[in-house]
């Protein structure tokens, strides 16, 4: 089975139109468009906008304004005139199709079909979300572009209880069109890709497998309980009391793990490695539950990791840091032995080269760049100065400079380059390099490459 794009967008459309018959008071616009196309894409759909009532305010809202993916405005409405008016609402959502099949495929790919139905309901939860705190006026819930026109939060808690509430909300409306069993396979599928390195996947935004055995129970109770009316509003009911159960601590920890785990998935540790680590390294009882949950899931053995030189971001900083510094001299060692030798200043380009080669790869542990760079210039400095001297010197700025880099930086830097190799499709010193000249706080490593 194939994804046409054509039906991608006409089922949006259908569910936005379902959307709007269980509210009457909230209309849903999909517009196919990429982030730099949706201020060429809303004025093209101009005219149809200001058919509504709300249409004006959101148009004169986003005026020389970045526009977000979703819009939401509100008007108001005169059925007759002897009534008095009633509040309307127009929500813009900007989906970007061809990301949308991306995500398709690699979510259910052996299912496409249950695929293409769960990330289109996933990805109307956010207007209905939007729509609900806007009426609302839950102002901690969106941000106002002004008195009429509101947007998302866009902060990481925000964003992590989003995604939870979008499978919660698109696991709940396939469960009562019939789709019984649809919770089980979210919950390995999941799992599994918070332990596989999937590019452009974020898993640690994704918290479904903390909080599956509650949904599953919430369903159930909804199923039988609940005296809403339409599938829609019955899945909105999942979404909403799932929100209910799992506190900001809950969702923090289970970004803080995955991305952990994710870092050392990216940099080629196995499976067992990195559930090991969280498991048997940290003191964190919240971590070592989540690692336990995850091996459970997937039949995984939890086992011990061995100290194998590679970063283990869920072990002891401190004992990580001494590692660090001790893998770092033992390079400039190796490096000063052949220098005494032979008095190659090349071996200093060469050893900065080799580091930043394995840093790219993930192996953070050692690399002493900067401490290498200074080293070199001062040995380029006094080579016309007495032996002894040249040599003490050189050796003295690599000390010198072995600390200029923290380890907290080190630490941000295994991040920066798990993002890079994430997000780039042909990761390479020259992306992380841009990465790192854009950084808040790394954007001085930038000259190293």
């Amino acid at each position: 089975m194939s994804i046409d794009p054509a039906k991608t967008l006409q089922r949006l459309n259908k569910i936005a139109r379902a959307i709007s018959d269980a509210y009457p008071d909230l209309t849903v616009l999909v517009i196919d468009a990429k982030a730099h196309e949706r201020e060429e894409k809303l004025k093209a759909k101009s005219s149809l906008i200001l058919e509504h009532p709300a249409g004006e305010r959101l148009l004169e809202g986003v005026e020389n304004t970045i526009i977000p993916p979703i819009l939401m405005a509100k008007g108001e409405k005169q059925a007759l005139p002897f009534l008095s008016k009633k509040p309307s609402f127009l929500a813009i959502h900007f989906v970007d199709i061809q990301q949308l099949e991306n995500n398709t495929i690699w979510m259910f790919p052996d299912n496409l079909k249950n695929s293409i139905s769960f990330n289109v309901y996933r990805e109307i939860w956010p207007v209905l979300s939007l729509f609900i705190a806007f009426k609302a006026a839950k102002k901690e819930a969106f941000i106002p572009i002004n008195k009429y026109v509101a947007q998302h939060k866009q902060d990481r808690l925000h964003n992590i209880r989003e995604n939870l509430l979008a499978d919660a909300f698109a696991i709940g409306l396939l469960e009562f069109s019939g789709d019984r069993g649809s919770a089980s396979h979210l919950l390995k599928r999941r799992a599994e890709l918070t332990t596989q390195t999937v590019k452009h996947n974020k898993p640690e935004y994704a918290p479904f497998p903390l909080t599956c055995d509650g949904i599953r129970l919430t369903i159930r109770h909804v199923r039988q309980d609940s005296s809403a009316f339409t599938k829609i509003e019955k899945a909105i009911e999942v979404a909403q009391e799932t929100n209910e159960f799992y506190t900001d601590l809950h969702l923090e920890k289970w970004f803080d793990f995955v991305h952990k785990m994710q870092e050392m998935l990216w940099a080629k540790s196995t499976l067992r490695e990195a559930i090991g680590a969280a498991a048997y390294s940290t003191e964190d009882t919240h971590i070592r539950s989540y690692a336990s949950m995850l091996g459970d899931i997937l039949n995984s053995d939890i086992a011990p990791i061995k100290i194998t030189g590679n970063y283990n971001p869920f072990g002891n900083q401190e004992t990580q840091e001494t590692l660090h510094i001790k893998t770092a001299r033992n390079q400039f060692d190796i490096l000063f032995e052949k220098l005494k030798k032979t008095e190659d200043p090349q071996l200093f380009l060469s050893a900065i080269k080799k580091n930043n080669d394995r840093l790219l790869k993930g192996k953070v542990m050692g690399w002493c760049s900067p401490a290498i760079a200074e080293a070199h210039m001062m040995f380029l400095h006094m080579q016309n100065g007495e032996e002894t001297n040249r040599f003490a010197s050189t050796l003295d700025a690599f000390e010198k400079n072995l600390g200029k880099v923290t380890w907290d930086h080190i630490q941000a830097l295994s991040g920066t380059i798990m993002h890079t190799n994430r997000h780039e499709d042909e990761p390479s010193l020259e992306k992380l390099k841009e990465r790192l000249t854009g950084h808040e706080t790394l954007s001085y490593l930038s000259e190293y490459f």
